[in-house]
């Protein structure tokens, strides 16, 4: 009987188009994950003068809005993401070419939104 065999994930190289699919089922997780956290958050928001005080409060320390920034940009990057896919979907594009391209300009759309979030997070 032949042994199994060992495939170390590590070593293989994934399509760029691999990594956007696996990239917008991680955001997807992290965001079903995020959504009660957030919805207590936005309770709060809309609450008692106590709770809107101390929801402000939570949102001037650094390591909340560090996880604040990430869900936005799970939240942005799963939308980008979602909206390739409809695109695929509705154009017909399936020539690998097409499906490349549009994995690029979905990474470099996210990391330029992510510049432009992060800058305006923090700078202003």
């Amino acid at each position: 009987m032949p042994r199994p065999i060992f495939l170390n994930l590590l070593q293989i190289r994934f399509p760029v188009t691999a990594i956007v699919s696996i990239l917008h089922r991680i955001s997807g997780v992290a965001l079903f994950i995020a959504m009660p956290l957030l919805l207590l958050w936005m309770y709060c928001m809309i609450g008692s003068d106590y709770t809107f005080a101390m929801a402000q409060r939570l949102a001037t320390i650094p390591w909340v809005v560090g996880c604040y920034y990430l869900v936005v940009l799970a939240l942005s990057y799963h939308a980008i993401a979602g909206v390739r896919h409809l695109l695929h979907d509705v154009i017909g594009c399936h020539s690998l070419v097409g499906a490349r391209r549009s994995a690029w300009a979905t990474l470099i759309i996210t990391a330029v939104w992510a510049v432009m979030l992060g800058y305006r997070m923090w700078c202003i």
